[in-house]
């Protein structure tokens, strides 16, 4: 009976006929594919043997993993390799070093090294151990080389009650309301501000490492979260009388029928000076929200904000407060040709085809894992999912 390959389930052939091609995962691994894809295509093993180069018992062997074990099976399993020197309870005690501070344990540095490490563990716990085998058990238990993360709570002792007519507000909205959330962008220094771009590999830009100051300027502007424009004008000063310019300018383009909600953070411009001028010019139509105290998260034109900041300010070099208006003003009107509703909450649905898992738990010690590339790894991954 001729030895022939199993039907194909979901995305297996899309993923053999982009194996065949790739130029990203070892060669070994594309020759077991191509033998694949033969077989289905109705080649026999001795015919395949001739075309790919490997004996007939290596094509019958490949074949029987692939119907045996899919995707999976084109990969040499795991090696043994060389015995482990380092017990257990070595490793945990590896482990536990490098998760304590230096300084905790009378070093006098603050940051450990693999080679701070492997010095500390001859001279004080008298292990001789190289430097990969310490990454390889650091790894081994979920132990990378991280930068600490800060992180502000707020305490504010209305918080519950501020988030939840905020996320109302972003929710659901009342009829007839515009909800506005409005901040500044600023103090902005005028000056020559690097930035990323696309360029030739091994060949970015080159800029002067010295540079002008022209001043400062700052950015005042307001976003509808539900349709996504934005408003913005620039000015020399951030006080309670630009505050009031900037609203005057603005409530004067929004329709008279409709009521206004203003989410704004505590910062002094915002002063009674300005409510006072709200109230006696629009009354009860415009009503505004403070967020609570450390919570600058809840105000959505944060988001923006940072829009804002990575395609304009960055690679910016503006000489006067006029430049930074003008391209502002350019920016905006780009824009809002082009803007979208900003959703409160996680919309996106959850990834379930992760990358590193596939790589240090399933593939870990078979041929080549190290050389497959994320995007393959992906496909990889979703394929035997799904099969």
């Amino acid at each position: 009976m001729t030895l022939c390959v199993r039907s194909l389930k979901n995305q297996e052939s899309e993923l053999l006929e982009s194996m065949v091609w790739s130029k990203v995962i070892p060669q070994v691994l594309r020759q077991r594919a191509k033998l694949i894809r033969s077989s289905i295509s109705g080649m026999k093993p001795p015919a395949i043997s001739r075309d790919i180069g490997l004996s007939v018992g290596h094509v019958r062997k490949w074949i029987h993993r692939f119907n045996e074990h899919g995707l999976l099976g084109l990969f040499d399993l795991p090696r043994t390799g060389r015995p482990r020197t380092i017990d257990e309870a070595q490793a945990l005690r590896i482990v536990e070093i490098a998760t304590t501070s230096p300084v905790t344990l009378g070093m006098g540095f603050t940051i450990w090294s693999l080679s701070h490490l492997q010095r500390y563990l001859a001279n004080q716990e008298e292990l001789t151990v190289c430097r990969e085998t310490i990454r390889n058990i650091l790894d081994e238990n979920g132990i990378s080389y991280q930068k600490v993360r800060s992180w502000q709570q707020s305490d504010d002792p209305k918080f519950v009650e501020k988030k939840e007519a905020i996320t109302g507000y972003y929710l659901n909205p009342p009829d007839n309301t515009i909800i506005l959330c409005f901040d500044q962008k600023g103090p902005v220094q005028f000056k020559r501000r690097d930035g990323y771009g696309y360029s030739p590999q091994g060949r970015p830009p080159l800029v002067p490492d010295t540079y002008t100051r022209h001043g400062t300027g700052y950015l005042l502007a307001a976003l509808n979260p539900h349709t996504g424009q934005v408003w913005g004008r620039c000015f020399q000063r951030y006080n309670s009388g630009t505050v009031i310019w900037f609203f005057g300018w603005l409530l004067r383009q929004l329709p008279d029928d409709m009521n206004i909600v203003i989410i704004w953070d505590n910062g002094s411009p915002h002063s009674k000076a300005v409510k006072r001028w709200l109230r006696k010019r629009f009354g009860d139509r415009v009503q505004w929200q403070h967020i609570p105290v450390k919570a600058a998260w809840l105000n959505l034109i944060e988001a923006w904000m940072s829009i804002f900041e990575r395609d304009l300010l960055q690679n910016s070099d503006f000489a006067s407060l006029q430049e930074f208006s003008q391209a502002t003003a350019a920016y905006l009107r780009d824009y809002n040709a082009q803007a979208h509703p900003f959703r409160w909450g996680r919309k996106r649905n959850k990834r379930i085809f992760i990358v590193k898992p596939l790589k240090s738990l399933i593939l870990r010690g078979r041929t080549g894992f190290h050389a497959i590339s994320d995007t393959f790894a992906r496909q990889f991954a979703k394929a035997i999912a799904t099969s």
